[in-house]
């Protein structure tokens, strides 16, 4: 979990009753920036950076493991990201590594959206030899705000480490738009 090293005073009856670290992230998520929003400097005049080849691993604690990605900045047209500031529209794919316990079942949760006017979008999902498929619709109108929908799958451990790899399946101009994801065991 990460937090930010301030803590918040709530007085009550004159006494001041200190809280501890706010939360910024999901509780208990296995998998680091999984908001996306620990990665390069991205230009609000342009609104994108593509990831490939030395900047595969610009993105902290992921790696890009197919094609390219643009880390990106939705335009004021598209609305905002799932969750901060930043997204990532998914031509490739990418992948992150984590602990997990052989036998334990997981729950991925990740916020989806298609590209304004792009239609039906799909991106495939896997993790310890299993894998699914989630499709989000960015309908007909280009100028339509990004319409996130959150989507979760549980996979079983098969060993004491797991790579959670998501990538596109679309073959259109814009590709999926990826962002809020984490990892959690499944009885939370």
């Amino acid at each position: 979990m990460r937090t930010h090293g301030f803590r918040i005073a709530i007085v009550v009856g004159g006494m001041a009753l200190l809280l501890g670290p706010i939360a910024l992230a999901q509780e208990g998520n296995l998998l680091s920036n999984g908001s996306f929003e620990e990665g390069p400097k991205v230009s609000a005049k342009k609104g994108w950076l593509t990831l490939r080849g030395t900047a595969a691993t610009a993105l902290k604690g992921w790696i890009v493991s197919r094609g390219t990605v643009n880390y990106l900045l939705p335009s004021a047209e598209e609305g905002s990201a799932a969750h901060g500031k930043v997204c990532l529209d998914l031509y490739g794919g990418v992948k992150q590594t984590f602990a997990t316990v052989k036998g334990k079942e997981y729950r991925v949760t990740l916020s989806l959206a298609a590209a304004s006017g792009e239609g039906r979008e799909r991106i495939g999902v896997e993790a310890a030899g299993q894998k699914t498929v989630f499709e989000a619709n960015g309908g007909k109108n280009k100028n339509a705000p990004l319409a996130w929908s959150t989507n979760t799958w549980n996979f079983v451990a098969r060993a004491k480490s797991t790579t959670l790899e998501i990538y596109s399946l679309s073959k259109k101009d814009n590709g999926p738009r990826l962002d809020n994801v984490s990892v959690v065991p499944a009885n939370k």
